[in-house]
C-alpha cells in the first residue's frame, strides 16, 4: 500500500511517477492489495472452521496465482 501511495502520489504531484521503468508493478499492486486482505480473512476461517491448515493454504495458493496470472496476461493474435 505504501509503495502505491509514493508512486502515484508522486505521479499527480510531479507528472512523473517515482519508478517510470516499473508500470506493471503498479498495476499489479492495485488488485494485489484487496485480494491480500480478502485472502486474510477467509484464511483466517476457513481454519477456525476445518482446523486444517493446509485448506486454506491451497485456497490461497490457487487465488493468488489466479490473480498473478490474470493480471500478467498477454494476448496474441
Amino acid at each position: 500500500m505504501l509503495w502505491l501511495i509514493l508512486q502515484y502520489g508522486k505521479l499527480f504531484a510531479t507528472g512523473v511517477s517515482m519508478h517510470p521503468g516499473s508500470a506493471l508493478s503498479g498495476i499489479v499492486l492495485v488488485a494485489m492489495v484487496p485480494t491480500l486482505s480478502i485472502a486474510a480473512i477467509i484464511s483466517r476461517n476457513l481454519y477456525k472452521k476445518t482446523g486444517n491448515i493446509w485448506t486454506p493454504a491451497f485456497l490461497n495458493a490457487l487465488l493468488m496465482t489466479t490473480m498473478a496470472l490474470a493480471n500478467t496476461m498477454v494476448a496474441f493474435k
